[in-house]
């Protein structure tokens, strides 16, 4: 069991107790899924992706972990990849705001500008539902700067002007 690898501490690391732990139970998604993200979290986007698939094995329909894996799939500069699953993400989960606005990174990222903006109206409209306004007001801010930084032409002022028009 878990505990018993806590205590013999047959581990180095985090990422070590948790091989370990699924070699004690492979049929856990959540032990593969966190595995998966501690992977992220240093920087082994493609070990994060094995462990998120391998998750999604047993949880095929769980909207966290393809979100979790859409991530790994952005890390790794596979925006096709992880537009393809933040789609199957929207299809389980519509009311997933992260998820449309983790497509309009993607969709601008490969220069679809008018997709990028209905995903981003979409996420706004959601977090507006749900009550989350800063988040709202945040997202727009982040695409609006990620496009202007692409384009080398930082327009602080027109950002406001749309946060003031659009979010509140």
């Amino acid at each position: 069991s878990i505990r018993t690898v806590v205590r013999n501490k047959d581990f180095r690391t985090w990422i070590g107790l948790f091989e370990k732990a699924i070699q004690l139970n492979p049929q856990s998604s959540y032990l593969k899924k966190d595995l998966g993200i501690l992977h992220a979290r240093v920087g082994n986007s493609k070990l994060a992706e094995k462990y998120f698939l391998q998750a999604l094995e047993i949880k095929p329909d769980d909207s966290y972990l393809l979100f979790s894996l859409s991530d790994a799939y952005t890390s790794s500069a596979q925006a096709q990849k992880a537009i393809e699953v933040l789609h199957r993400t929207i299809e389980v989960q519509p009311e997933f705001p992260e998820a449309y606005f983790n497509l309009a990174g993607a969709t601008a990222f490969l220069g679809d500008e008018e997709k990028a903006f209905m995903y981003l109206d979409k996420a706004v409209e959601l977090w507006k539902i749900q009550g989350k306004i800063l988040e709202a007001g945040e997202a727009v801010e982040a695409l609006y700067i990620f496009l202007a930084q692409k384009k080398g032409d930082l327009r602080e002022k027109v950002v406001g002007e749309f946060l003031n028009s659009n979010v509140t």
